[in-house]
């Protein structure tokens, strides 16, 4: 090669002109090298996984399966609690009872049950009897794990009803939001905590020459909230057995309020042993609270 080339290039040219000659120089000899490493981890890389399926399928087979059946069984419970905590459990119903209030006149009542303390309902029922009959269409609501009456009042048919029952329907279910109701059931207390004293039924009042039943009762607000026409279910009570069911809505309930409630029962005059009184206030509905 010509040297006096070489001398005309500056230092760093040089350098770079001798490794080009070296690699062109050994070029065989490096893809050699390449070839084999690569052959090498190449073989390594089989081995392993020719060792894994033997150990596996062959030496293991028996374990493999029962921990695969394992993981199987746990999936299913891990599914079955997932879905406990995300969908809620039907309502329970009890039995229908019918009372007569003379003049074909009817009252039907029964309890519910909601069993998911983190879900409340709204929904539509009426009660059917024989023949398909049918009264009218109500809505109704039921809060988180909690039990309450569901009644339709002074129904007239020219036949008494029987074998009444419940027909609910347009279930909507609402979840409570576990940051807004941390502590549901204080919550509850703060809103529903309402005295009740002093209940009586009476015989000794006459309206148009008819002597109809008077229900009267204390109650004392002891919240800080005020309501706007609050219901209360009320219950005649004969030994352990309900023989009578109304309701009365108040126009409105201010906040630590105390009044006498007064409610005319104007159907057949039961026996009665005590009474109680139920409030039953939707209290997810803004709109049933007064402005503080």
């Amino acid at each position: 090669m010509n040297r006096k080339i070489l001398q005309s290039l500056d230092t760093k040219t040089e350098r770079t002109f001798e490794r080009s000659l070296w690699f062109i120089e050994h070029r065989s000899f490096l893809r050699s090298l390449i070839f084999g490493i690569w052959f090498v981890v190449d073989l390594m890389l089989i081995s392993f996984a020719g060792w894994v399926f033997i150990e596996t399928f062959l030496l293991r087979s028996d374990l493999v399966e029962f921990e695969t059946s394992s993981m199987a069984v746990l999936g299913q419970k891990e599914l079955h609690q997932f879905s406990k905590s995300h969908t809620a459990l039907n309502l329970e119903i009890n039995p229908v009872s019918v009372f007569s209030l003379g003049d074909n006149q009817y009252d039907f009542y029964t309890q519910i049950t909601n069993p998911n303390s983190e879900w409340w309902a709204t929904f539509d029922y009426v009660f059917i009897f024989q023949n398909g009959e049918t009264t009218p269409t109500q809505r109704g609501f039921i809060l988180p794990g909690s039990e309450k009456p569901l009644v339709f009042l002074g129904y007239k048919t020219s036949t008494k009803p029987v074998q009444a029952k419940i027909y609910i329907s347009q279930i909507d279910w609402k979840r409570l939001d576990a940051h807004v109701f941390s502590d549901y059931e204080t919550w509850l207390s703060d809103r529903i905590a309402f005295e009740i004293s002093d209940t009586r039924f009476s015989r000794e009042l006459e309206i148009n020459g008819k002597t109809v039943g008077q229900i009267e009762f204390s109650l004392k607000n002891k919240t800080a909230f005020g309501y706007w026409e609050p219901r209360f279910f009320i219950f005649l009570i004969r030994g352990n057995t309900v023989a009578g069911v109304t309701s009365t809505t108040l126009s409105s309930l201010k906040a630590l309020e105390e009044r006498t409630v007064s409610v005319h029962w104007l159907g057949t005059l039961p026996a009665v042993s005590r009474i109680e009184v139920i409030p039953d206030i939707l209290l997810f509905d803004p709109s049933a609270f007064m402005p503080i």
